[in-house]
This record gives structure tokens, C-alpha cells and sequence, in this order.
């Protein structure tokens, strides 16, 4: 049978090629013996490209967001000592701060 999905009337050196790429596989490793099959199916090559290119920029992103995240958590530890308000709301507001009134009176011309 063959692997390419051409006739072989087309390719006349077609024993040839077959031939090649069983050699090849031949000399591979068992666990890789698979790959054959990417240089024959361009597609399949492009796939197994494409999904090596998705995890290794998903694992960049990751390392990104982690380092991101180290970052202002250290910040937040180095600076800690430097806020004095301890939690208290309060103590943002200034000391005179007088209640808002509502605006119902009408001014005089």
C-alpha cells in the first residue's frame, strides 16, 4: 500500500521512495517510529507543530502570571511595614470633614 496519495503512475521511483522511508523507520527507535509519518503527511507535521507552539506559549504565560504575582506579593511585604493605618478606614478621612447637605434651598438673586 502505499503512502503517498499519489498514483503510482505518477511516481515512477515510487518502490524507491517506499523503500526510504522504511529504511528510516528502520533506524528509529521504536517510540519513534511515528515520525515517518510526518515527513509523508505534511498536515499531521503542522498539527503536532502547531500544538508544541500552544503549550509552550500557554507554559510562558503561566510563568509570566507567576512571576506578575511574585512580584506584587513581595512588594506588598516589603512596603507592609510602611502603612501605618493598620486597617482603619477612618483615619483616611480628614479631621474637619463636614457632612454633605442637600442642595434643596433655593438661593436668593
Amino acid at each position: 500500500m502505499s503512502t503517498f496519495p499519489i498514483p503510482k503512475s505518477a511516481v515512477p521511483e515510487m518502490e524507491r521512495l517506499e523503500q526510504m522511508n522504511r529504511d528510516f523507520v528502520a533506524m528509529l527507535p521504536k517510540e519513534f517510529a511515528g515520525t515517518a509519518n510526518f515527513m509523508v503527511h505534511p498536515a499531521a507535521g503542522f498539527a503536532a507543530a502547531s500544538a508544541l507552539g500552544v503549550g509552550l506559549a500557554s507554559h510562558a504565560m503561566g510563568v509570566w502570571m507567576g512571576a506578575v504575582s511574585g512580584a506584587s506579593e513581595a512588594a506588598q511585604r516589603l512596603l507592609s511595614p510602611f502603612a501605618d493605618y493598620a486597617g482603619d478606614t477612618a483615619s483616611f478621612a480628614p479631621a474637619a470633614a463636614k457632612p454633605a447637605r442637600r442642595g434643596t434651598k433655593r438661593r436668593r438673586r
